[in-house]
């Protein structure tokens, strides 16, 4: 059940707890104004009733906010997860839009440095041999030389 759907469950029932304790309260005032003995009902019946429907009530409360509680926390802990996710995910695109990029430098035929070339082949092997294919049938005479595109990041690891 999600936070709306709880808190108004336990509306609803704090609501009819109120509503009964609003009406035990009323019976009991009645019967102290038309005296001990005079009285339709019991007062101590009464009072036993109102002291049930103040205990529940409370109890009621307590547990709407437990769960109320609960709900946060597993709505926080899914906003952390997704979070979490969508970093790995960006982590993961980064590292295909290098690949992408590096297949186009080989299928240019530019030079690339050799662990370029092997995250790429790592990545998708089909890539990196339609890469070099292309290569092979364009083969320029003067070729443009690029630095690795993994160099900041193995400079931040060591």
């Amino acid at each position: 059940m999600r936070v709306t759907g709880a808190k108004n469950a336990y509306a609803l029932e704090l609501k009819d707890l109120r509503n009964e304790r609003n009406a035990i309260a009323k019976k009991l005032r009645e019967a102290e104004a038309a005296g001990l003995d005079g009285g339709r009902y019991d007062r101590v019946e009464l009072s036993r009733e109102l002291a049930r429907a103040d205990k529940e009530y409370a109890r009621l409360q307590a547990q709407a906010e437990r769960q109320t509680e609960t709900e946060w926390e597993t709505l926080m802990q899914d906003l952390k997860d997704a979070k979490e996710q969508g970093d790995a995910m960006a982590e993961s695109m980064q590292d295909m839009f290098k690949c992408l990029e590096t297949a186009r430098r080989i299928a240019e035929g530019s030079k690339v440095p050799a662990e370029d070339e092997k995250k790429l082949m790592e990545y998708s092997h089909e890539l990196y041999m339609a890469a070099k294919n292309m290569a092979f049938l364009r083969s320029r005479e003067k070729r443009k030389e690029y630095d690795s595109l993994w160099d900041e990041e193995e400079a931040a690891v060591e």
